[in-house]
């Protein structure tokens, strides 16, 4: 299927452009300026509006009652010719899809089932960066979706398990165990110590008592007989006092101290080991995050990695690299040719029934850049379309010459 006619109506400056009886090469030659250009936009109007940009679009928008018919044909499958017309009616771009021999109407998926991604306009694509060249050809294989996406799993992958190694390292575990020991309760022992103070301060007393009650048993000697009932009250209370240091016992305050210091070292390590355990507990739970989030990594970077191991590449030693964009045997394309003839064979794997190819500012080749397009676009299967400079009084012996948008 090629197209054999391209008629334009009242559109972006052409007031009237036929050409018929198209063959597989299309060449179309004019001066600067003569609507060559504009003859190959509208084309591209008619059987993929979608693709223009805004503003060429609103220019078409404007021109009320202008229509671009193109008339499809097919020697090799019966009925299976159509006449493709885009017109501007109140302010939209009607579409009319119709099968030329059986009358049946067909819509805007029709045209896509036809031509699915064989309109290749090859000097607007060979000016785009690299980048977005390597970005056109993956979105032609349709695994640029997949990639961006596995790209995006796994730069968030590596954040969240970066962030998990940092929160183990913050926990900071010793390299050596903790040894675990019980707790003492220095309450009760701080109980015993106060218990042993009291009991020792009344020790003191009772000793003072006693000095005290000697020094009185001398004065009372003296005046004995004054005093000789008094004497023996004194007597009395120390006999008494006496008895209570036999029967109470010493208590050695030193040893209840040093077993105070030693159950709060004891209680120093209970609560490391405890922090330990705790500790221990957390990093666990993060460790099994972090072999996820890196069994994840791995797990993404693989698919990704067999999504472009995958990709129907239609030649032999083609492939895609993260770092290269895409490359032939494992070297990065560098020339504006090698992109062509990936172009053509990319646009080829994905062939529908009518494939075309347009190529403006054609005449800026040398000849054999001129030679090389046409033989890869004739391999690959495509009507070529180009756009060739020239004099408006020149003489043209093949193709068509466009002077001041009509056919000359």
């Amino acid at each position: 299927m090629i197209v054999g006619k391209l008629q334009v109506n009242d559109l972006l400056g052409i007031h009237e452009l036929t050409m018929e009886n198209l063959d597989n090469i299309v060449k179309i030659s004019g001066p600067n300026g003569a609507g060559k250009s504009r003859a190959l936009t509208l084309l591209l109007a008619c059987l993929k509006y979608d693709s223009l940009d805004l503003e060429t679009r609103k220019e078409i928008l404007e021109c009320e009652g202008g229509k671009v018919t193109v008339n499809l044909t097919d020697d090799e499958v019966k009925f299976n010719n159509w006449t493709i017309t885009r017109e501007v009616k109140n302010g939209s771009a009607a579409l009319t899809v119709k099968n030329d021999e059986t009358g049946l109407t067909g819509n805007k998926a029709t045209i896509e089932k036809m031509l699915g991604d064989n309109f290749v306009n090859l000097s607007r694509f060979l000016e785009l960066p690299k980048e977005k060249i390597d970005a056109a050809v993956l979105k032609m294989l349709g695994i640029d979706d997949k990639l961006e996406e596995l790209t995006a799993k796994i730069k968030d992958t590596e954040l969240i398990r970066t962030a998990t190694g940092q929160r183990i390292n913050d926990i900071g575990l010793p390299s050596n165990p903790v040894e675990e020991v019980e707790r003492v309760s220095v309450r009760e022992l701080s109980e015993k110590l106060q218990d042993g103070y009291r009991a020792n301060a009344s020790i003191s007393e009772a000793s003072e008592n006693i000095a005290n009650c000697e020094e009185r048993i001398k004065e009372y000697k003296i005046e004995l007989k004054r005093i000789e009932e008094a004497i023996k009250d004194y007597e009395q209370s120390a006999e008494n006092s006496s008895d209570y240091i036999k029967n109470t016992p010493k208590v050695d305050t030193e040893e209840i101290q040093k077993q105070i210091d030693a159950a709060e070292e004891t209680n120093q390590k209970a609560s490391a080991y405890s922090a330990y355990v705790d500790n221990a507990a957390k990093v666990f739970v993060l460790q099994e995050d972090y072999d996820k989030h890196s069994a994840n990594l791995k797990t993404w970077k693989t698919e990704k990695k067999a999504t472009i191991a995958n990709a129907p590449f239609p030649i032999e030693g083609l492939g895609y690299d993260e770092k290269k964009g895409i490359t032939f045997n494992n070297h990065g394309l560098i020339s504006d040719g090698e992109y062509r003839r990936i172009v053509f064979e990319i646009s080829r794997a994905l062939k529908g029934e009518l494939s075309i190819a347009i190529f403006e500012n054609f005449s800026l080749l040398d000849p054999d850049a001129k030679a090389k397009v046409i033989k890869d676009a004739d391999a690959a299967g495509f009507q070529l379309f180009l756009e060739i400079v020239c004099g408006k009084d020149d003489k043209v012996e093949d193709g068509f010459l466009i002077v001041d948008g009509k056919i000359k």
